[in-house]
């Protein structure tokens, strides 16, 4: 049975560069590590946006809603008349 062993071939400008043994496999370890620290940082400023996103919605809703109420009931009825002419 053969032997399986990690080879990198890179062409650049013409140019063939053969990786084989152990630097074939810290090349691929660091390029994966990489890859998995770019793919964490992605996923956890996702997750930032969508919980900002979430809380923002949770507290500005009801927040809004309530200071209209409010301001509805505070106005004078001579204002809530003439608003209503205007529409």
């Amino acid at each position: 049975m053969a032997e399986s062993k990690r080879m990198l071939i890179v062409n650049c400008n013409g140019r063939r560069t053969v990786t084989t043994g152990w630097r074939a496999w810290l090349i691929v370890g660091a390029v994966s590590l990489l890859g998995a620290l770019i793919g964490v940082v992605a996923v956890l400023l996702l997750f930032g946006v969508v919980l900002t996103l979430g809380l923002v919605l949770i507290i500005a809703a009801p927040l809004a809603i309530i200071l209209g109420l409010i301001a509805k009931s505070a106005l004078p009825k001579t204002l809530e008349g003439d608003a209503r002419r205007l529409r």
